[in-house]
């Protein structure tokens, strides 16, 4: 594993809520490289929920393109998906489970990218999964906890964001509901964030944290 930038206790976690128009390797690449440049061993990048035809055409031909970029295998970047992108068509399904497959086995960054994501949804979808336990007499109502709310998460295997940061809209959107609870909220306006506008949000992070 990469020596983490480290923030207080454990590596840091970093959130990024993007417009539909970040939908591109081009935008996010970019930010992808300056990440692992700072030693920031996780981003999850979330886009908004959009239906149409239109919308999953530029999921599966980012996907398609993340999979072919070199970047995953020279830096070694684990690449996951968040939401409930298995109720898309079968092309973005593919591309994506394609881009999962072949970065599997990779362990020093870790990239998630939250698609078909409502953060009201995940907590709804615990909530149903925490509901069969108890139908089945598995669970007693009284035993549940926050713990146990985090374990049937999209994001049940990722520590809490520390930092996120929304760019455009100043309306919160939901982006990691549950698990931005303490983390520190970085606005960014305008559509369009690169590298740049990473490091500075790191600086405000920093200079926050330890005020």
């Amino acid at each position: 594993m990469v020596q983490s930038f480290l923030f207080g206790q454990g590596p840091l976690h970093v959130a990024i809520s993007l417009p539909a128009t970040a939908v591109s390797l081009e935008v996010i690449e970019p930010l992808v490289r300056c990440i692992i440049e700072e030693r920031i061993p996780i981003v999850t990048f979330g886009f908004p929920k959009k239906p149409g035809t239109e919308f999953a055409s530029m999921i599966a031909s980012f996907f398609a393109d993340v999979k072919n970029c070199e970047l995953w295998a020279s830096q070694q970047v684990k690449v996951s998906v968040l939401g409930k992108w298995y109720d898309l068509p079968e092309r973005v399904r593919e591309a994506i489970k394609d881009v999962i497959e072949s970065t599997r086995d990779f362990d020093r960054f870790f990239v998630n990218i939250c698609v078909n994501y409502d953060g009201h949804e995940e907590v709804v979808e615990a909530v149903k999964l925490i509901g069969l336990q108890i139908q089945s007499g598995r669970l007693s109502p009284e035993l549940i906890t926050s713990k146990m709310v985090k374990e049937n998460l999209f994001t049940s295997s990722l520590i809490p964001p520390q930092l996120l940061i929304q760019v455009g809209s100043a309306k919160l959107d939901g982006f990691l509901l549950w698990d931005s609870r303490y983390a520190f909220f970085y606005m960014k306006s305008g559509s369009t964030f690169g590298s740049e506008d990473v490091r500075d949000a790191l600086k405000w992070y920093k200079k926050k944290k330890d005020a």
